[in-house]
């Protein structure tokens, strides 16, 4: 898979899970801690391995994710702002690697354009 083909994937993703929350607070699913609970195991589970993976790649960037065995002992509001952390990471992430690749794109760019006797 291409590294665009790759962004493209992360953002999308990024904003699937982002609509998602969005869309489940709009319901208000996070009212009830019960189901707040059972909506945030899911999303856990989705995003576990994309966030081991990120961890990888960008350790400085990656929040950690709740775990689902805390579940039990943990209130609804710490949850809601656990599984919002989760996706600002997911959702951020591919932008800060815009962010980069445009970087790297000007200074390939400069150089590339800068006069031979500057060189």
């Amino acid at each position: 898979m291409s590294k665009l083909n790759k962004f493209i994937s992360y953002t999308l993703r990024g904003a699937l899970f982002g609509a998602t929350v969005f869309g489940s607070s709009e319901l208000g699913l996070w009212k009830d801690g019960e189901t707040s609970r059972e909506v945030a195991k899911i999303i856990i589970a989705i995003l576990t391995p994309y966030a081991k993976k990120a961890e990888s790649q960008l350790p400085d960037e990656v929040k950690p994710l709740p775990s689902v065995e805390n579940l039990k002992s943990t209130s609804t509001a710490a949850w809601n702002k656990s599984v919002y952390n989760a996706g600002e990471f997911v959702i951020n992430a591919p932008n800060k690697c815009a962010c980069a690749a445009n970087k790297v794109y000007e200074l390939v760019e400069v150089r590339l354009n800068k006069p031979k006797e500057d060189q």
